[in-house]
């Protein structure tokens, strides 16, 4: 068993800044609400955005398509989703993970996904659900070698992308 901060080359944390917000600009904030345990979070969904020059000046690191992200404060606690695109923000209360050769980032996101109850088992607020991310990092995990996990994350990923599919046809019938 490995601690999960050995398969990580960094995170992604801009918790503690909190940017002057844009109704409509080049890069939209995946906020807390937009991360459902679902694939990806609903673009048309967003609420707020932030422009190039906030982009580059004030974050201080960048997800890029198919990291997984996660919530770290409110009721959704826990919950991931994949970034859609390098062309987004995380800010306040959510963090990313980026991986190091050993570990697939969409396979990652199916543990996260699978491991719901002990991730929710970490929460440590009073006022309202919190999770520390030294206590995500060093969750004990037992991965396969990365050739399975990419098997793996391709064959849930499939399906799940045909599931995400079929509901965007549904919503337009």
């Amino acid at each position: 068993m490995k601690r999960l901060k050995e398969y990580l080359v960094k995170i992604v944390d801009n918790r503690g800044k909190n940017p002057n917000y844009k109704n409509i600009a080049k890069y939209p904030v995946i906020d807390n609400v937009l991360i459902k345990n679902t694939l990806y979070p609903d673009l048309n969904s967003v609420n707020r955005y932030i422009d190039e020059d906030t982009y580059q000046k004030f974050l201080r690191g960048y997800v890029h398509k198919n990291m997984p992200i996660m919530t770290l404060v409110g009721n959704g606690i826990g919950n991931v989703t994949l970034s859609p695109s390098n062309d987004v923000a995380i800010v306040q209360n959510t963090i990313g993970f980026e991986t190091n050769e050993f570990c697939n980032e969409i396979y990652l996101y199916y543990y996260f996904i699978n491991s719901q109850e002990m991730i929710k088992s970490f929460d440590r607020g009073s006022g309202q659900p919190s999770i520390k991310k030294t206590d995500i990092l060093d969750m004990e995990v037992d991965f396969p070698n990365v050739k399975i996990q990419k098997l793996v994350a391709d064959f849930l990923y499939k399906i799940d992308w045909k599931i995400e599919l079929n509901n965007k046809i549904n919503k337009n019938l």
